[in-house]
């Protein structure tokens, strides 16, 4: 959570002329997404961290966290 926000500072500092709002939700992908990382991610930053919501249909039971950038590389090529 301290990484994330020294990042979005760093963000900031480099993009003056559009910094990211604060109403930009952070999104966790990979083998350690989970709620309660998600519980302290926006705690610590005091953003939203919605459930990734993919653009195409996917079964129910795929975990998606641990497959997105599976899902991204793929959606890419289409």
């Amino acid at each position: 959570a301290e990484e994330m926000n020294r990042t979005i500072s760093f963000y900031d500092n480099t993009h003056k002329e559009q910094p990211l709002g604060r109403d930009v939700p952070v999104y966790l992908a990979g083998d350690v997404a989970s709620p309660d990382l998600a519980d302290m991610v926006k705690s610590a930053t005091g953003r939203q961290v919605p459930a990734l919501q993919p653009p195409i249909q996917c079964p129910s039971e795929l975990p998606l966290a641990p497959f997105a950038v599976n899902l991204g590389l793929a959606l890419k090529r289409l």
